[in-house]
Formats: C-alpha cells, structure tokens, sequence
C-alpha cells in the first residue's frame, strides 16, 4: 500500500510539474525575486532574508522527515547492509529533484507571491492549469499522500517499538508477533493510539503538528551525528559494513557538518514549539523510564 500510495503521490506531482512548464512561463519567471523588504541593501534587509531562509527551511524539512525510517525497517529487507544505504540515497535524491521542480514550476505558473498568500498552493496551481476539476483531482491526491504518511510512522514507529522491546528493555508483551499476519500487532495499537492522542491534543493544527516534529528530528539529528563522531574516536577499529565518507583523521566531516546543521535549526522555532518539543520528548522519556521498570 506504502508503495502504491507514492506512485500516486508522484503521478500528481508529475501532473503539476507537466502543466508548470506546458502552461506557465519558467524561462522568463525570476526565480530569485524577494519581498519588497529583502531587496533593500541594508543589514535589517540580509537579516531579513537570512532569517526567512532559515526558518522556511525548519518548515520545509517535515518533506524529509522519514528518510531514517527506511533503516527501521531493515530486519524485513533482504541484504540490508548493501540495499538500505542505497535507498537512503536514492530516495533524497529523486524526492529533492521532484521539489526543486514543484517549486520552479509552480512559481512559473501562478507566481511566488500568489503561492505565498495561498493556504494550499498545489491546488491553487492546478486550479489555474486546469480549474475547478484540477483541483478535486490533488485533493483526492493530498488523501492519498497524508494516508500514506500515517502508515508509513504507523509501521516504522511500530518497528522501533518492537526493537526495542525484542532486546529486552521494554516488557516482552510490547515484541508479540501476530501469528498469521507475523507483524509486530501490540507495538502497532500503541503507536495508532498515541498518534491520535497527539492529534487530538493539537486540535489538528497540521502546522504546529509539523513543527514540533521537525524540532524532534532535529534534536534527533544531533544525538545521531554526535554519536557517529563520539564512536568513530571511541572505537577506530570496529569493523563497519558501511562508512560515512570524507574524514579529516578521525573525523567523519559529514557527521559534524550534520550536528552543526541540526543544531542551527533547533534556533530557528518559536518559544511555544520549542517549549512543545521539549515536553512531547520529555514525555517519552518518562514513558520509556516506566516501561523499563515495568521489565525489570
């Protein structure tokens, strides 16, 4: 289903880009055009722009949240040592292309000021390609695409549940497998029910919903990368299946360039997000703490 959902996700996607450059004017749009505000010469302006870059791209990264968990679904790939990093990459790449030509095609065809000023930009760029009809047919899309989404964290979260559980740190019970379908049923009713939870506290504002996901990755990140740099000096000569590369020494250059990244972002949110983060992780954390009790 996973699977399905996203070629029908990309074929709509495909259809705004096809019409984008059939309809719109890409060659004569200016793609570097900023608010009135930006363009002035003046440190507040740079500011400005700097401070809009940054903080439309902790918004934007929710697109790339859930590229790691691909890796959470390696006990269930054949030869996941050589297929996983592959996929990793495969994947942000032909996702960033289909973004950068989202973004060029809709801009050339109802301009960024229009996009900016619009709740669903996507549908108000099929609406001027192809009215009315274009735009039942990416809402019928957008379905497919956020059912997609919820079943994707429904299996990875439900996976980390069971992996952890399967190692014996949260109560047995938390890994059972169900008998026909061999999936992992308890771990996958914990993170159903959580998640509406999560929704329903949130009164369904998808944007804070977002942010404070994007603010939990980025957090994430940071443990992520500062872990690579911490083992890479702490264990030199284990053995990896798979080695980030470009090192200076020890150092592995795109890991401290991803802890640098992720730390920046963490700045970039509101008081109320960072303040909502903070607790929905705290509440893991005690939640973990419970469970292990519960083991021991």
């Amino acid at each position: 289903m996973n699977t399905i959902f996203t070629f029908i996700e990309l074929a709509g996607l495909a259809i705004i880009i096809s019409a984008g450059f059939w309809l719109g004017s890409p060659s004569t749009t200016n793609y570097f055009e900023m608010p009135d505000k930006m363009s002035e010469s003046s440190e507040s302006s740079l500011l400005l722009m700097i401070g809009a870059i940054f903080g439309g791209a902790g918004l934007i990264f929710f697109a790339y949240y859930g590229f790691e968990n691909i890796v959470n679904i390696a006990d269930e790939t054949k030869n996941p040592v050589n297929v996983i990093p592959k996929a990793l990459l495969i994947s942000i790449a032909v996702t960033t292309a289909f973004y950068i030509l989202i973004a060029i095609t809709t801009s050339a065809l109802v301009g960024w000021k229009a996009l900016s000023l619009s709740e669903a930009p996507l549908s108000l760029a099929a609406e001027k390609a192809f009215g009315e009809k274009g735009v039942f047919i990416l809402s019928l899309i957008a379905l497919f695409a956020t059912s997609n989404t919820a079943l994707m964290m429904l299996i990875s979260g439900s996976r980390i549940i069971y992996g952890i559980s399967k190692d014996q740190s949260f109560p047995k019970p938390l890994a059972a497998i169900h008998k026909s379908r061999e999936t992992p049923w308890v771990a996958i009713i914990i993170v159903m029910v959580s998640t509406m939870t999560i929704v329903a506290c949130s009164s369904g504002d998808i944007t804070t919903i977002a942010s404070i996901s994007v603010f939990g990755i980025f957090l994430v990140y940071s443990i992520v990368n500062l872990s690579l740099v911490w083992f890479r000096f702490k264990n030199p000569s284990y053995k990896r299946p798979f080695t980030s590369p470009i090192r200076i020494g020890r150092f592995p250059v795109l890991a401290g360039m991803g802890l640098i990244t992720s730390i920046v972002m963490l700045f970039q949110f509101d008081i109320n997000i960072t303040f909502g983060g903070f607790l929905v992780l705290l509440s893991i954390a005690i939640l973990s703490i419970v469970l292990i009790k519960i083991k021991k």
